[in-house]
């Protein structure tokens, strides 16, 4: 009766062992996919991304913060365009910034002399604009201002020899495009800024629970392709080159290596101002705004409000180091890794009679 009792026991292990596996498996390939379990994956992946957040500060970037004070003391936002022309040229020239990358829309004609001299700024490939490409299907599409360029679709298929892929063959970039996101309308500039040659996208779609854990990194629009902000920054620095883009994950999973804290940040309002500021030469500045009125805040896995020009901050950090990144995991890779955890897992447990009860 002992011999059948401990035989029904193993039994009953070995079957859990078995759901167990088939759980994960369900799970990790799609078939077993809900809000709580996405809730469950979000909730370990943002801890850890949280726990392991450098606090150091990020030595290649900086940012430019029109904040409250600053608006008080130089006047309501918009601001003219010469105001802003100003700012772009102090970060250029006075303080040698690589580059000047705006976080902001210009959508209609200001001033002439303001316009001129981003334009100029633009043209010169020293400033980067913006546009926001938008994902949701309205019934009526937002229409606003004129899209920039763009890419070639045909810029992303050269040989994989050429990117060095191991195994690259057409079907990679064929994932990569249909990965794309479509987008359903735009704001973008001025029909004389949006001939610049550096602008990037800063639409994006936040996950089921509002937070922001991925940027689209290139967007499809009426055929033509558009980088995100940060890509197209690294673009117009030729940091990464036209032929890299093939390497480039369509939507870039944010991994929030760098904690709010180690951002530096700079008052637009000392700049303008002449104050005595930390050295920002040569590094690329962003200049955004975290003052409330303008509504341009988000939630992330490290903080539950925070101005958006931080997680395009992010992505950049992030892309600076893309070709140093481990490739991701295959969907087969990344099942099997999580089957042999969770059998090892097991195991263990069974194996020791200090943990058998569990």
């Amino acid at each position: 009766m002992m011999f059948m009792g401990e035989l029904r026991h193993r039994a009953a292990e070995l079957a859990l062992i078995a759901l167990a596996l088939a759980v994960t498996w369900a799970i990790q390939s799609g078939r077993l996919s809900n809000a709580a379990t996405e809730s469950l994956d979000y909730f370990v992946r943002d801890l850890v991304q949280y726990s392991f957040a450098s606090t150091g500060e990020e030595t290649r970037l900086a940012v430019v913060d029109v904040h409250e004070e600053s608006i008080q003391q130089l006047g309501p936002w918009p601001w003219p365009r010469e105001r802003l022309a100003d700012l772009s040229r102090a970060l250029l020239d006075r303080h040698g910034a690589a580059l000047v990358v705006m976080d902001m829309v210009f959508p209609d004609p200001r001033d002439p002399q303001g316009d001129d001299a981003l334009k100029k700024l633009g043209l010169e490939g020293k400033v980067v604009f913006s546009e926001v490409f938008d994902y949701n299907l309205r019934q009526e599409p937002v229409l606003s201002g004129q899209a920039s360029l763009g890419l070639s679709p045909l810029a992303f298929a050269p040989s994989g020899q050429s990117l060095n892929i191991p195994n690259a063959t057409s079907s990679h970039f064929d994932k990569q495009m249909s990965a794309m996101p479509k987008a359903t309308g735009f704001m973008g500039n001025h029909r004389d800024l949006a001939q610049a040659p550096c602008i990037g996208n800063i639409g994006f779609v936040p996950d089921f629970d509002g937070q922001v854990r991925r940027l689209p990194m290139l967007t499809e629009w009426q055929g033509r392709i558009y980088p995100g902000l940060g890509l197209a920054s690294l673009l117009c620095l030729n940091v990464i080159e036209p032929e890299e883009l093939g390497l480039v994950p369509a939507v870039w999973p944010l991994r929030f290596y760098q904690r709010d804290s180690g951002w530096l940040t700079v008052s637009a309002l000392d700049i303008l101002s002449q104050q005595p500021v930390p050295s920002l030469k040569g590094r690329i500045v962003i200049v955004g705004s975290s003052a409330l009125g303008l509504s341009d805040r988000v939630a992330t896995p490290l903080s539950n409000s925070i101005s958006g020009v931080y997680v395009h901050a992010q992505a950049l950090s992030e892309l600076l180091d893309f070709k140093k990144l481990s490739p991701s995991p295959t969907a087969a890779q990344a099942l099997s890794l999580q089957l042999l955890i969770v059998l090892g897992a097991a195991l263990t447990v069974i194996s020791s009679r200090r943990l058998r009860w569990l």
